[in-house]
């Protein structure tokens, strides 16, 4: 590990920052240590209140500083603690599943996590405030280098098993290798700080819609109190996700958006009729949703998890349809490919295709041979994810 803050040559310095080239990193780096935790699964009790930082430039150090370390942890520490809230609740359910499909080795250590090696060089930057207490951080140089160690990783045994499957069927010359090292430039990247009032972290998803912002063409001022979509709920639980799902097929962003709880949902909020014109330019929504029944759970007075008992979820494209049908734990994946496609297939394709069974099934505890399934059908299962609802001055 390196000294991110070490000087480099003033000629390797860039002195305007770029902001066209923030889509292809979009504060990739900046998250990479809370994507090792969300593929390892950890425990989420060890995640403490960190104060923040003195300034916007510091929280970002902190948070690179914790990447050169590879602590997992201390990344998502330096996070804003709305985002860490979230995060936590996310975490506690994949480390559940990683663990039930064996992906999580119990001696993980988060704070220095073994097989990796990350060196973070050169950081250079300026700020620019967005607002009273949100200040943009432009990293202007600094490169992230990282390697794999595979059989240094603390992955769990179905992991293992794969590697050890993948290694049998190689060639013998590369048992062992390792992938290369990985340059990621930082030049170019805007991260976002926020003063929590406690210190400055940095927001993640501020991050993004930052680069998101200034990557459209022309780029539209940063969004003013007039530019923000009010949060407007539902009357009861059901209602809310209800009201979500139908705005999330009809590519009704503005709803979407209303319903984002006031605090975890700032960054929604701020964005909003940015996301909003975005959106209009996209295509028309092509998912249908039928079937939906929903079970509510009381967290609390003012808290409920909704979850779906059936659901049935279809969606297409010019080369076919597929439609997934949630009930009693399991989804049933049809897919239907489009006479379009039917008529490009060749003698010998169009043979192979009508021996392939088109209906494919899995349970919410299946895991099947391949170490990650149970996190692929929690990822696509559309009855496996489970909606917390709060409720906000009535």
């Amino acid at each position: 590990m390196t000294d991110p803050m070490s000087p480099v040559p003033a000629e390797e310095l860039v002195a305007e920052v770029d902001h066209r080239r923030a889509r292809r990193r979009l504060a990739a780096t900046a998250t990479a240590g809370v994507l090792v935790v969300a593929s390892f699964g950890f425990a989420v009790s060890s995640l403490t209140a960190a104060d923040g930082a003195s300034s916007p430039e510091e929280a970002v150090e902190d948070l690179f500083d914790a990447i050169d370390q590879e602590d997992a942890i201390g990344v998502v520490e330096a996070l804003e603690p709305v985002e860490r809230d979230i995060l936590r609740q996310v975490l506690d359910d994949a480390q559940a599943e990683t663990e039930r499909v064996g992906l999580t080795d119990e001696e993980l250590d988060l704070g220095d996590v073994d097989g990796l090696d990350i060196d973070v060089e050169g950081l250079s930057m300026t700020t620019e405030q967005l607002e009273p207490g949100v200040v943009a951080v432009d990293l202007v140089s600094g490169t992230v280098r990282s390697a794999a160690a595979i059989d240094q990783l603390p992955a769990g045994s179905a992991i293992r098993e794969a590697i050890d499957r993948e290694r049998e069927g190689s060639d013998p010359e590369d048992e062992g290798d390792d992938p290369g090292d990985e340059l990621v430039e930082l030049g170019g990247t805007r991260m976002v700080a926020v003063d929590t009032g406690d210190g400055w972290s940095v927001s993640v998803l501020g991050s993004i819609a930052e680069n998101l912002r200034l990557d459209l063409d022309p780029a539209p001022a940063y969004p003013g109190p007039d530019d923000a979509i009010a949060p407007k709920g539902a009357p009861d639980p059901e209602t809310a996700v209800r009201d979500a799902v139908v705005a999330a097929a009809d590519l009704d962003v503005a709803r979407l958006v209303e319903l984002a709880p006031p605090a975890e949902g700032r960054v929604l909020h701020t964005y909003g009729t940015l996301l909003v014109d975005a959106a209009a330019d996209s295509s028309t929504s092509a998912v249908e949703v039928s079937d939906l029944e929903l079970s509510v759970e009381p967290l609390g007075d003012d808290r409920a998890l909704v979850t779906a008992d059936t659901v049935t979820v279809r969606y297409g494209d010019r080369y076919g349809t597929d439609e997934l049908v949630y009930a009693d734990g399991c989804t049933t994946s049809t897919y239907t490919s489009s006479e379009e496609t039917l008529a490009d297939l060749t003698e010998e394709e169009r043979a192979e295709s009508e021996g392939w069974d088109p209906t494919f099934e899995w349970c919410e505890d299946d895991t099947l041979a391949t170490p990650f399934f149970g996190l692929y059908s929690v990822a696509v299962s559309p009855g496996s994810t489970a909606v917390v609802v709060e409720r906000h001055d009535g």
